[in-house]
């Protein structure tokens, strides 16, 4: 995959990349990439709890209780930068 940053934004990208400490722009747009699915992860773990919270419907039961765990798990596993 080939992405190109206009020239524009190349100021930015260059300032966020010195601010963080990385060494090119690969490494810079994976964290953001990583971050993004942290995001997901976390958005999609709430989710789960809030049905499991919010019904009746939805027994408590520990297939349950070990996919938020690992869901959880997935989202902890992945620390920003």
């Amino acid at each position: 995959m080939r992405i190109t940053i206009p020239d524009a934004k190349k100021p930015f990208v260059e300032k966020q990349m010195a601010k963080r400490g990385y060494e090119d722009v690969a490494e810079y747009l994976m964290s953001l990439l990583e971050r993004e699915e942290r995001r997901d992860l976390r958005a999609e773990f709430e989710k789960e709890l809030l049905e499991g919270l919010d019904s009746t419907l939805l027994p408590w039961t520990p297939e349950l209780r070990d996919r938020i765990q690992r869901l959880g798990r997935r989202a902890a596993k992945r620390k920003p930068r």
